[in-house]
């Protein structure tokens, strides 16, 4: 039926879990009661909250380079002052959600997490280290990724290299589980790839081939018109010469 198929392609909303952030897409953050937090995070806390987390798996970030990447452009002393008054909103805001804690432990400032504490980025992080395949993994990927672009709202420097880091580790694990995906005629699969792979990387021959070749198996042609519109306008943005192939 028509209503079983729409609700095929709809992907499994996030379940809104307590005690939890989530960074793929919009910055979302849940108390221990369940309760939308979002609003107690500036975007300085969020930027602050990131960093911490971003080096918090080499050993955590030194107090000095934490200063000079958040507010480079003051003097050392309104470094240290705003430094010390972001943290104590950070821990203030962290501290309705369980299972989450910034440390400071041999001149590092870290995150500590554990249950029922959950971050998307964490549990994206684990199923790319696990070093398996993403496909079988296909559902849990979805529900993480059809959120958004990691870090998509902000825009801040400070970011940056998290962001591209991020979306480095994604890229060769999407395009193999887009082409296990193709090997087993999962279209939805398919189509769901090229749009992550596309969010990081709009000019990805690779990713446009397997899309162009679904769309026309699906008989999809409007579908189809339009993707090779869009692939052929993003690369003469990016190469500022026309697609030929």
């Amino acid at each position: 039926s028509d209503a079983a198929s729409v609700a095929a392609q709809t992907p499994p909303k996030e379940l809104k879990k307590p005690n939890s952030i989530s960074l793929f897409g919009g910055f979302v953050a849940r108390d221990r009661n369940n309760r939308d937090i979002s609003y107690m995070f500036t975007d300085k806390l969020r930027q602050l909250f990131c960093v911490i987390l971003q080096h918090t798996a080499d050993g955590g970030i030194s107090s000095q380079q934490l200063g000079f990447e958040l507010w480079g452009d003051k003097s050392p002393e309104k470094v240290k002052n705003s430094k010390s008054v972001s943290l104590n909103h950070l821990r203030k805001a962290l501290g309705d959600i369980d299972g989450v804690e910034v440390v400071y432990k041999s001149g590092r400032f870290l995150l500590t997490t554990s249950d029922p504490f959950t971050c998307d980025f964490l549990q994206m992080k684990s199923l790319l280290s696990s070093g398996e395949p993403l496909y079988p993994h296909r559902d849990e990927v979805v529900r993480l990724l059809d959120c958004g672009k990691f870090l998509g709202f902000s825009d801040a420097p400070s970011l940056d290299s998290f962001k591209s880091a991020t979306e480095e580790s994604l890229l060769n694990p999407l395009l193999a589980m887009l082409a296990e995906a193709s090997r087993n005629d999962d279209s939805q699969t398919v189509l769901r790839c090229v749009k992550y792979i596309f969010r990081i990387d709009p000019v990805n021959e690779d990713a446009f081939r397997f899309q162009t070749q679904t769309l026309k198996r699906l008989g999809k042609d409007i579908e189809l018109r339009e993707a090779v519109i869009l692939f052929r306008d993003a690369y003469k943005k990016t190469y500022g010469e026309d697609y030929t192939r």
